[in-house]
């Protein structure tokens, strides 16, 4: 981990042995989230846990994540990487987010709160 800073990804995986519910409920609390949320860890999609951290807290979140029984990834952070990408505003919770579905903060899945906001105004 020779880079300055590195952003902290999880894709779903877990450890040979490891009991999937198990590794989901400790994530969970690990990490402070709703059940919603924490189903998104599990969608098979890569989602981002930390940007630009140190490699001392890169090295403790993987340690803290294969103790638990996941596999998450060390990347490189670049500030190329974080212009390029435009940002995104949830429109239940207004954190700022990479393009996506579902908001990584309060889990709401965008199309599902428009409909419901449509159906409302109707």
């Amino acid at each position: 981990m020779g880079n300055k800073y590195y952003k902290i990804t999880f894709s779903g995986e877990i450890l040979d042995g490891k009991n999937p519910i198990s590794v989901k409920n400790y994530l969970r609390n690990l990490l402070k989230l709703n059940h919603a949320q924490a189903e998104l860890l599990f969608s098979g999609k890569t989602v981002i846990i930390k940007k630009k951290v140190n490699a001392a807290t890169a090295k403790k979140c993987k340690s803290l994540f294969e103790r638990v029984g996941a596999i998450c990834h060390t990347v490189p952070y670049s500030e190329e990487e974080k212009s390029q990408q435009p940002l995104i505003e949830c429109p239940k919770c207004h954190k700022k987010q990479p393009p996506s579905d579902t908001c990584i903060h309060c889990g709401v899945i965008f199309r599902k709160l428009k409909e419901k906001r449509n159906a409302t105004d109707a």
